[in-house]
This record gives C-alpha cells, sequence and structure tokens, in this order.
C-alpha cells in the first residue's frame, strides 16, 4: 500500500468516511461482539490513539503490540492469545471491506480447528486458494477454487504450540485442510481486498456512485 502507508498505517485508510480499522469495530459491536482485540505493529501508536477515541458500554477494545515487526496473522493470534480467552474467536484482517453480516457468524465443529468464509476468486487472485465441497470442507486446492476471505472462527487451542514470532496463517490453514480439520462458508455479500492503493481508489469509487445510485450492489 506505499506510499500511502509511508505514514498511515493500513488499517486507519480511509474508504468513504470511514477507517478500515473504525468500520471493523463498528460492525462488531453491531453484531453483539464484547471483546476485540486489535494487533497492531507498523506505525502503530497511531492505531493505539485512535482506540483510545472510541468507547462503547460494555465493550473491551484491547490492543496487542506485535512491537517493531509485524508478526503476521498466526504470530499475531499468539501474541494475543492472553487477551482471546479459550473459546473460538473471530478473526477479521484489517485489510479487507466486506457487507458481510457478522451477526450470520458459524461457528465450526468443536472436533475441527476453525472455519474459514471463502469468496469468489478476485481478479487478482484469480487461482483461488481452496476448494470447498457442499458439506462445508476445506480441501486443498483443486479444480473449483475459491479464495480465503480473511475472516475465519479459530480455535486458539491450536495456536499454543506455536513458537513465539513471526508465522503466517496460510501454511497453518493449508495443513488443515489436508488433515481434514477445517471447514467453511462460501462468503457471497460484497467484498473486497483492499491491498493495493489502486483497489482503494477503485472502492472509494464504489461507494460514490453508490451514493449516487448508479450502483447496484448492496453495500
Amino acid at each position: 500500500m506505499r506510499p500511502l502507508t509511508d505514514h498511515c498505517p493500513k488499517p486507519l485508510l480511509k474508504v468513504g468516511q470511514q477507517t478500515l480499522l473504525e468500520r471493523h469495530i463498528y460492525r462488531l459491536v453491531e453484531a453483539g461482539i464484547r471483546r476485540i482485540v486489535i494487533n497492531h505493529a507498523w506505525l502503530g501508536e497511531q492505531i493505539a490513539d485512535f482506540v483510545k477515541t472510541l468507547s462503547f458500554d460494555g465493550v473491551e477494545l484491547l490492543l496487542s503490540d506485535e512491537g517493531c515487526s509485524a508478526l503476521e496473522t498466526a504470530g499475531g493470534i499468539h501474541n494475543a492469545l492472553g487477551q482471546l480467552g479459550s473459546a473460538p474467536f473471530l478473526l477479521v484482517n484489517g485489510d479487507v471491506w466486506s457487507a458481510f453480516d457478522f451477526r450470520d457468524v458459524s461457528l465450526p465443529d468443536p472436533k475441527v480447528h476453525g472455519l474459514i468464509y471463502l469468496v469468489e476468486n478476485p481478479p487478482q487472485h484469480p487461482e483461488g486458494d481452496f476448494e470447498l465441497t457442499k458439506d462445508g470442507w476445506v480441501l486443498p486446492k483443486g479444480e473449483h477454487n475459491l479464495t480465503y476471505a480473511g475472516i475465519a472462527v479459530l480455535d486458539p487451542s491450536v495456536f499454543e504450540a506455536l513458537p513465539a514470532g513471526k508465522q503466517g496463517l496460510g501454511p497453518l490453514l493449508r495443513k488443515w485442510s489436508q488433515e481434514h480439520k477445517l471447514q467453511g462458508k462460501h462468503l457471497k455479500a460484497v467484498w473486497y481486498d483492499i491491498g493495493t492503493p489502486e483497489r482503494l481508489e477503485a472502492m472509494n469509487q464504489r461507494l460514490l456512485n453508490q451514493e449516487e445510485g448508479a450502483c447496484g450492489e448492496k453495500f
């Protein structure tokens, strides 16, 4: 996302009138979630200062500092285990935008490691990540693939044995898909990966068109 993120952390970039982080937090609170843990690393002091401006009755907004270098998703989860509790938790990437209603989140079977949401493959990732069976099992990449949406419900206990430090979630998801330990849902709500300045600009243009009544998508 450079040069935009040279002086602003990605979750504080604005889509429309809201930062990505603010939108996630408000939608999670609307869904009834009462403890939200926010990982931060690059320019994390800006995120910490922003979170201090927010207040919701009965809602804990907790910060998990990854230090100077980002730990990636799995490493960040391991770093935040003390704040997550023992129940399955909802994971939402800070750089995705979706109209998905978090009140519709499904819990995974207790015998698996988690449940991930998958979307139709976007233009920038046409090969996809995983196959999804009709009965909701995530399989390794095959003939008919979908893309991981950056939204998941995961069992925190499976991260306890990980070594501390930088570690991505992707290799773990692929391993669990091979072990038949991962379930999935096809997310059909509007979804965008805000991963480049061009995609951010395109997303803002879509929202502008929506406000002007020129776009038929439901946001």
